[in-house]
């Protein structure tokens, strides 16, 4: 079986487009507006979610349905419409996230404001939910599982509903955080990874390590970018307002472990990114002395041995297994 080697940038190139061709085929068979094509265009130029492999690491997660399904014993040109509705829901969940947490707009919408990109990330949905119900299975494939379309949406309600959990809640618990965490990032790339398996295998066994790969590996992405918030205290320029910070697990870690008085001045320090220079990096330093960095790190490494010890045992094929442990082993390392 032919494999997609990551370090061959040629043949990631040649997926992605493939990806990039479905995506368009089906915006336009829907016919939109002309404005309004224009308009989800921007919306996907500006997502990791389709970018191009000459972009950051984190530009190529629309590689995983195929690639599992690869690494499930069958091809990867076999998911490449469901990784295109998937790469779809995820840029309008991306930016149904920035809307609600109040997070600067790209410059698209900047103008516009939120009703704007809450326009195209509905678009963007609908053409997802296109895609899917169009998905036609090669003939290669020896079946979907029964339930496979009905646990495609119900990933999607559980991180919808980890989102609105998020939206309620003023001060979050670490325990809080976490199954939010779950919810949202965890059963986001979990349904990717074991929808893309479910292409090749109907083992359920299988199928659930594929998942639960996704699950940690979903749940090391948000980390990282929770820490990339961190990073932000000391640089104002990619500061993205106080929500994000507060949602964040560095600051969430610090409030519950931090003193009162310390933690009730970090939170001060938050609110004052904006007026005062130097709360950014008051902040920063605060966070640091209560040890979060290191928590994070070591979560990091926890999820990295799960997901190292499901694909471990969901895949025979060492080179393909190799594959797959290139998109987790770099995690928590890269440089933003």
């Amino acid at each position: 079986m032919a494999l997609i080697q990551l370090q061959n940038n040629n043949s990631i190139i040649d997926r992605l487009s493939a990806i990039d061709t479905k995506i368009a085929e089906s915006l336009f068979d829907l016919r939109p507006d002309p404005d309004y094509f224009a308009l989800l265009k921007k919306a996907l130029s500006s997502k990791s979610a389709n970018a191009t492999i000459t972009d950051e690491k984190s530009n190529m997660w629309g590689l995983l349905p195929g690639l599992c399904c690869q690494a499930a014993g069958g091809q990867a040109s076999w998911a490449d419409s469901l990784a295109a509705s998937w790469i779809l829901f995820y840029a309008a969940a991306d930016l149904m996230d920035s809307i609600q947490d109040q997070d600067e707009p790209a410059d698209w919408w900047k103008k516009g404001g939120p009703e704007i990109a809450l326009s195209a990330a509905t678009g963007l949905f609908f053409s997802a939910a296109s895609i899917l119900s169009t998905f036609d299975p090669c003939q290669e494939i020896s079946g979907l599982p029964l339930d496979f379309y009905k646990e495609f949406y119900r990933d999607f309600l559980q991180m919808s509903s980890g989102q609105y959990a998020d939206l309620r809640s003023d001060q979050l618990s670490l325990d809080q955080y976490w199954e939010i965490t779950s919810k949202k990032s965890g059963s986001f790339f979990r349904l990717a990874c074991r929808s893309g398996a479910s292409l090749a295998t109907q083992d359920l066994v299988c199928r659930n390590h594929f998942a639960d790969f996704g699950h940690s590996l979903g749940i090391m992405i948000q980390v990282l970018d929770d820490l990339d918030d961190l990073n932000c205290l000391l640089s104002p320029e990619r500061y993205r307002g106080y929500r994000s910070i507060f949602r964040s697990v560095p600051y969430i870690y610090a409030f519950q472990v931090l003193p009162d008085e310390e933690a009730n001045l970090l939170q001060q320090m938050v609110l004052e990114l904006h007026s005062n220079p130097q709360a950014g990096e008051d902040a920063f330093t605060l966070i640091e002395k209560s040890g979060a960095t290191v928590y994070l790190l070591t979560q990091i490494e926890r999820h990295r041995s799960l997901a190292f010890e499901k694909i471990e045992k969901a895949v025979s094929n060492a080179e393909a297994r190799e594959m797959l442990a290139q998109f987790v082993r770099p995690i928590g390392s890269l440089k933003k």
